[in-house]
């Protein structure tokens, strides 16, 4: 071994220095997953807000619409999903901008909720 060699600890002070860097580095990745977690649950949120949004303006703007729901079951089936998909198209808009934000947790919040919309609309059509 060369004698120019020295261990990277050499007292006290060292371990506190080395016990604070790790310890600040901890909160600031606790804190990042915090942020993280409140922008996922905020983009779910908006997920959850736009296609309802967006049916009660279409509603509100075309209230022949609403006349239709006491058509055939099936006939409004084929007319309710084909509302709610536009309605979901208010998700992708939003997913792009939070892309677009660098807001990625909460385009992924948008993307999950509009995953279960889709899943949802499936069984109404499907399977109801």
């Amino acid at each position: 071994m060369h004698g120019s060699c020295k261990p990277l600890i050499t007292g006290k002070k060292e371990v506190k220095r080395l016990a604070l860097q790790i310890l600040s580095i901890t909160l600031a990745r606790s804190q990042h997953m915090k942020n993280h977690t409140v922008q996922l649950i905020a983009g779910m949120l908006t997920g959850l807000a736009l296609p309802p949004l967006a049916l009660w303006l279409i509603f509100t703007f075309r209230s022949e619409l609403l006349a239709l729901q006491s058509f055939d079951d099936e006939v409004i089936k084929v007319i309710n999903v084909q509302l709610i998909t536009l309605g979901i198209l208010l998700n992708a808009g939003a997913f792009f901008l939070f892309l677009r934000l660098n807001k990625e947790a909460m385009g992924r919040g948008v993307l999950i909720v509009t995953v279960l919309y889709l899943l949802a609309i499936f069984i109404y059509r499907f399977l109801l």
